[in-house]
């Protein structure tokens, strides 16, 4: 093996559509964007060639950070639990990853698959429908209305007398 011989590198999905941008709208011609990005020009070919492929991923799951998109060993579970994730989110439910790997062990029966959801897969999910969970400080939804309109209208003007 020579000592000029060279790692494959593999593109992360925003630097293939990077390559697509270069190509089609910077008017880029293939071989230049293959050297650019460190590929082969038929590695670039192919990346022209999946671009559908890589807006619907990226407009699905918005992770382009990904190099490979793989597919999960019990897809049908995934599936169903990206669905339900998706629904219970907007209606404002509490989602940790105890209730997932609940849901995922109910729908895994629901399916009849023989699957017991553990950390690893869970990560993997997670990390494969760019879900994170982050606790947002001053949700309306979580606030107390009631005793915030109380405090004002009875607390704060005893504060305000006390200061005079």
């Amino acid at each position: 093996m020579s000592a000029s011989a060279s790692q494959r590198k593999t593109l992360s999905i925003s630097e293939q559509l990077d390559l697509v941008v270069d190509v089609k709208m910077k008017k880029l011609k293939l071989a230049a964007a293959a050297k650019k990005y460190g590929i082969g020009y038929s590695t670039a070919a192919k990346i022209l060639k999946k671009e559908g492929d890589l807006r619907l991923c990226m407009q699905v799951n918005g992770n382009t950070n990904r190099k490979r998109k793989r597919q999960s060993v019990h897809k049908d579970v995934n599936e169903a639990l990206t669905q339900w994730f998706t629904q219970a989110c907007p209606d404002g439910a509490t989602v940790t990853d105890h209730v997932i790997r609940q849901k995922a062990s109910q729908l895994a029966v629901n399916l009849e698959v023989d699957f017991e959801p553990s950390n690893e897969e869970l990560m993997r999910w997670k990390q494969a429908n760019n879900v994170s969970f982050k606790k947002f400080h001053g949700k309306s939804t979580s606030a107390d209305h009631g005793s915030a309109n109380e405090w004002v209208t009875n607390v704060l003007p005893q504060l305000f007398r006390l200061e005079l």
